[in-house]
């Protein structure tokens, strides 16, 4: 895991006419198949809103300082309030089948924090929790970093992910 010092940016808002994708099947499947404890039915929750949806104008300004990659591809990601992404490593099937990538270890995925932290909510990346973020913070892991996201706060968590691949792996 790398954590990022902050990016200037400004003027985050998220658009109200977004249509979020759920990922609600994650329970006992993919990267989750070992969570077969009933408890994670109803709490694993997360959407997503992705190319080729349009990303809202903030992002552009955002992918800016990952220009040097050969291939960026932004997502927008939220976590509701009480819900959580336990520990995983990212599969990345349809992202490496779209760009013909064969290399799992060629891929990195960064999270860019649009909103300050709001007590609750916790990323983790193996043994490291991280929390009290400042809008613009970012952090970045690989194929074969687990990971999980926490959401214990009454406020969804809103961020940005983008998926990177390139000879530079970490900015």
């Amino acid at each position: 895991m790398h954590v990022h010092n902050k990016l200037p940016i400004k003027n985050i808002s998220i658009p109200n006419d977004i249509v979020w994708q759920e990922n609600n099947n994650n329970y006992k499947q993919g990267a989750f198949v070992n969570y077969t404890n009933k408890n994670y039915e109803h709490i694993m929750q997360n959407y997503v809103y992705q190319k080729p949806n349009p990303m809202p104008e903030w992002v552009d300004d955002i992918l800016e300082y990952f220009d040097h990659f050969d291939i960026v591809e932004p997502s927008l990601s939220k976590i509701p309030a009480g819900r959580v992404m336990p520990l995983h490593r990212d599969h990345f099937r349809t992202f490496s089948k779209i760009h013909n990538i064969t290399d799992l270890s060629d891929i990195v995925r960064y999270i860019v924090f649009l909103h300050d932290h709001t007590p609750g909510q916790l990323f983790q990346i193996e043994d490291t929790v991280y929390s009290s973020w400042e809008k613009g913070n970012y952090l970045s892991w690989t194929s074969d970093q687990y990971h999980a996201v926490y959401n214990m706060s009454n406020v969804d968590r809103v961020a940005l992910q983008i998926t990177c691949v390139g000879k530079n792996k970490v900015i």
